[in-house]
């Protein structure tokens, strides 16, 4: 009766967004994890789209991509 509710993709844009904000500033692995997590639900779940979100490929390219210092 009670279904699981789904997450929405525009929210874990912004969690990995987020989390890999907070490992960045404070180089705490735990955040790192938390994108990292993130980030493997949005592959999932972009995976059936014909094409990526922009959200998700910038969320990517965030995480991958070391900021300039």
């Amino acid at each position: 009766m009670f279904a699981k509710p789904a997450m929405l993709v525009d929210d874990q844009i912004q969690v990995a967004r987020f989390m890999n904000l907070l490992h960045r500033y404070f180089g705490s692995d735990t955040y790192r994890e938390q994108a990292a997590h993130a980030m493997r639900y949005l592959t999932s779940a972009s995976a059936e789209m014909i094409r990526p979100l922009p959200g998700v490929l910038l969320a990517d390219e965030e995480n991958a991509v070391e900021p300039p210092t």
